[in-house]
């Protein structure tokens, strides 16, 4: 999955928010290490990653600025992505009917957003197979939760 945002942003070094961290993987991670001297653990040929302590991402970002290198750092989507579920939850009982698809759809798009970003966080294993599996359940279930009532007021849209 983590393709993915590299497909989007080619040119660029990608960075990701984990925990105290910021990681890169794969040929970012080898450029990083050649250029900058960072750690590399490789796992196989090309499957490998560094850490940057929050504390010394900024040192870095200067440094490969100097180097005229673009990058992007990913922050903690999957976080933001919960806070803007919580935040259109909270306004679910609070806006008129006809306005509540609106709100449910932005739910909807959010916890895809998180099943997405949870299988990210897996296969480059910045997050092991038990806690993937806890989060998946729990998104699960409140997905099964928000199918009804899309359904429900889907059905009185239609009225």
């Amino acid at each position: 999955m983590l393709e993915i945002l590299k497909e989007k942003d080619k040119e660029k070094i990608v960075f990701v928010k984990l925990g105290p961290f910021y990681v890169a993987t794969g040929k970012d991670a080898v450029f990083l290490n050649k250029q900058l001297g960072l750690k590399c653990i490789c796992f196989k040929k090309e499957v490998c990653k560094i850490g940057i302590p929050e504390t010394r991402i900024e040192y870095y970002l200067e440094k490969l600025a100097r180097l005229d290198v673009a990058y992007i750092v990913y922050c903690n989507e999957y976080k933001v992505s919960m806070y803007e579920m919580l935040e259109n939850t909270l306004y679910i009982p609070k806006v008129k009917e006809k306005n509540k698809m609106n709100y449910l759809n932005k739910i909807d798009v959010s916890l895809n957003c998180q099943r997405i970003y949870l299988r990210i966080m897996l296969k480059n294993k910045w997050i092991d197979e038990k806690k993937f599996q806890i989060a998946i359940s729990k998104i699960t279930e409140i997905g099964k939760i928000l199918g009804g009532l899309i359904k429900y007021y889907a059905k009185n849209d239609k009225k």
